[in-house]
């Protein structure tokens, strides 16, 4: 049936509002009368053509579109139905844009609804249009916050506990160990000249300390708890010995 100029405007600001402009491919989904779906058959039917599309290109042939059931399948008339919608959201003359086709289809009782039926076609997740519910997860979201928020505050305290005890028994062994060592004396010689300097005045005096000879050093008396005798008596009794 034809219609008049002005009955498509009524008809156009009673199915869209007073807008400017509309998509000519929403008089054809108007007009198509199928339910729109829900979300949950939103999101079934979009999983079904993602596993025709395993490179996640957002398009399938045109034989894959025939074997994925539609929410309002089945009909007498979804032969028909399928084939305009193929026509509609053909990219060429084998491929078929899912994703553009579910778009045009998330329509609700209102704007709103319509709107949170493409956030969840975009997720792939449903998204909560309830205001009640959005309140309550807010809530709670605050709430988890408030709590780490705490946590974070224990967990420094208790840091800085451990490290005030920790350098409290470093202090302690730290005094612990320098009581223990009271009675060691450590000379520290700025330079290893000191003590070559201090061998060699060492050595200088044995080989050329005083007036006597080193033999002479070694002249001396020998003495014991039995005899006292001279080294030159041992030498006279060693040479005088005969074996027996």
């Amino acid at each position: 049936q034809k219609l008049a100029p002005e009955q498509v405007s009524t008809l156009s600001k009673a199915i869209f509002g007073d807008v400017e402009f509309v998509n000519w491919k929403d008089f054809i989904v108007y007009n198509l009368e199928v339910s729109f779906p829900t979300v949950r058959e939103l999101l079934h039917v979009r999983t079904l053509f993602r596993g025709c599309d395993p490179n996640v290109t957002e398009t399938i042939k045109d034989y894959q579109f025939w074997q994925v059931p539609l929410w309002f399948e089945p009909r007498s008339e979804t032969k028909a139905i399928k084939s305009l919608i193929l026509k509609l959201y053909k990219v060429d003359e084998e491929t078929f844009n899912y994703t553009n086709f579910l778009l045009d289809f998330c329509k609700g009782r209102d704007v709103a609804a319509g709107f949170f039926k493409a956030l969840t076609l975009a997720y792939g997740n449903p998204v909560c249009d309830s205001p009640v519910m959005g309140q309550l997860y807010v809530a709670s979201i605050m709430e988890q916050r408030s709590i780490d928020d705490r946590l974070e505050i224990l967990r420094q305290l208790e840091h800085a506990e451990v490290t005030k005890l920790t350098e409290a028994a470093l202090v302690s062994l730290i005094s612990c160990t320098v009581h223990a060592c009271d009675s060691v004396i450590i000379e520290d010689y700025t330079s290893t000249s000191d003590l070559q300097d201090n061998n060699s005045e060492s050595t200088t005096q044995v080989s050329k300390g005083g007036d006597e000879p080193l033999t002479e050093i070694f002249s001396g008396t020998y003495e014991d708890n039995e005899s006292i005798c001279k080294a030159d008596e041992f030498k006279n009794l060693d040479q005088s010995s005969e074996p027996f």
